[in-house]
């Protein structure tokens, strides 16, 4: 019955395995080429080789750091390269078993995989070894700590040592905070958000549990009084003159609005820093709490060729998603006269007039308002792939001063190891559309196109939308 049904099926079956085949046997060959490139580079530039390896496998640094880490260890475990080779493990396999022995000692490392890769392990008819990777790791696991419980008691106080919290971008304007804890915090930590959010009282009714877990969790923290700047890209047709204000301090980009977004003339999506696009109602939601800057950009291409700096009066408070954190609204200060003094605000920064500014600076380092400039039309890092925020990047000169001007045309945001790196026979280049061209001491070449995006305009003569309680 069986092969009347899904008699069909087997040669595509077996096609697949083929192909989980094929996958684990050219992995253990790209380890090796990578290895070969690592070992071909000269001892002071083997430590930008993963920026080299990200650009020829088209990820972020960071994840080429982390193939090139992966390609170093299982260098050093040949089990696992032999075992990949000959088809008997997978991929997953492999890393699963790395990720269980790459921090131990050889001796130890070599022990717990003669246990996982014993002779005595089922192997199918294809060659792969019938454990999931699962499994594996669960038999490596116990492996290490049978071998050498002392070591593995060692191993969880220094792991205890690499906790933090990082953010995860989501969908739907969602996203995670990933919080790396021992076992006993997380559970603790857990208990004590969902205790607090069943003791809260809540302005809106209609929150599910879970919104409410994380309301009570972000209030926790004094989320709710964090201060937000906004950045209003207007065209540059309308560009303010800012030569007074190159004393200006740097700031923080929070998010960035396009003017007819923030009007309410468009739903083009806006970009909140460390995460991405989001929905046009997310962005103009922060608007009313946030310290409001006017970044004048080309129209056509979307480059920032202006940048004021911030305006620090706001026009209302974000809405606390507690009862007892309510405020009462004073004299004139009422949602509307919110509302009417923000899009007064907004309709200023649309439509004055002025100049562009000369920001070329004489000596080395770039005045505040050129680097709050550089900063905001890179955004990051510009390595290829890098995604370093501004405010952990270097300003770098491309044509290294004097011989190169401080000005925006030469100045560029690198993270420091790129930017130690053009001192280790690394070069950059400026193309004409924007696009900087990196050329390895090899002499292979890498490009980071600009990231642009043209804003959406504001037809002239438009009637902006009514205030909700306007006649």
């Amino acid at each position: 019955m069986g092969d009347l049904l899904f008699g069909s099926t087997r040669p595509q079956a077996a096609a697949v395995r083929a192909a989980v085949r094929a996958e684990a046997q050219a992995f253990a060959a790209r380890v090796r080429q990578v290895y070969a490139l690592f070992c071909a580079a000269t001892p002071e530039q083997r430590e930008f080789v993963a920026g080299e390896v990200a650009c020829l496998m088209h990820v972020s640094p960071r994840t080429g750091a982390e193939h090139l880490a992966t390609t170093l260890a299982l260098h050093a475990q040949p089990r696992l390269l032999s075992s990949l080779d000959l088809g008997r493990i997978g991929v997953p396999h492999a890393l699963a078993l790395l990720s269980e022995v790459e921090h131990l000692t050889a001796p130890h490392a070599a022990a717990v995989l003669a246990h996982a890769l014993g002779e005595d392990a089922p192997v199918d008819e294809h060659g792969l070894l019938d454990r999931t990777p699962g499994e594996l790791r669960a038999v490596a696991k116990r492996a290490a700590i049978r071998l050498d419980p002392e070591l593995a008691r060692r191993r969880h106080q220094a792991a205890k040592k690499q906790a933090g919290v990082r953010g995860r971008p989501g969908v739907d304007g969602m996203g995670q905070v990933v919080i790396d804890c021992t076992a006993t915090e997380m559970a603790t930590a857990l208990a004590a958000i969902k205790g607090r959010a069943a003791a809260m009282t809540y302005s809106d009714q209609d929150l599910t549990q879970g919104q409410k877990e994380v309301a009570a969790f972000l209030h926790a923290l004094g989320c709710d009084r964090v201060r937000v700047q906004a950045v209003i890209e207007c065209p540059v047709e309308r560009a303010a003159d800012l030569a007074a204000l190159a004393g200006a301090p740097v700031w923080t980009v929070d998010v960035r609005v396009p003017v007819a977004v923030a009007l309410g003339l468009s739903d083009h999506p806006a970009v909140l820093r460390g995460y991405g696009p989001i929905d046009a109602d997310q962005a103009r939601a922060l608007l009313p709490a946030a310290d409001l800057v006017r970044a004048c950009v080309n129209s056509t291409t979307g480059e920032v060729l202006t940048a004021d700096r911030p305006v620090r009066t706001r026009t209302g408070a974000c809405r606390e998603p507690f009862r007892e954190q309510s405020r009462t609204a004073g004299p004139g200060r009422d949602g509307s006269d919110q509302a009417a003094a923000l899009r007064a605000k907004l309709i200023t920064m649309a439509t004055s007039g002025g100049t562009l500014p000369d920001l070329r600076t004489d000596g080395y380092v770039p005045s505040a308002a050129l680097g709050r400039l550089v900063d905001l039309r890179d955004v990051t890092s510009v390595f290829p792939g890098d995604l370093t925020p501004a405010r952990r990047c270097d300003r770098d000169h491309r044509l290294p001063w004097p011989l190169g001007q401080t000005d925006q045309d030469n100045l560029q945001l690198a993270a420091r190891r790129w930017h130690r790196a053009k001192h280790s026979g690394w070069t950059t280049r400026a193309l004409p559309d924007g696009t900087l061209r990196w050329t390895s001491p090899g002499g292979t070449s890498y490009d980071r196109r600009p990231h642009r995006t043209p804003p959406p305009p504001v037809p002239p003569d438009t009637a902006l939308p009514p205030l909700p309680n306007e006649n």
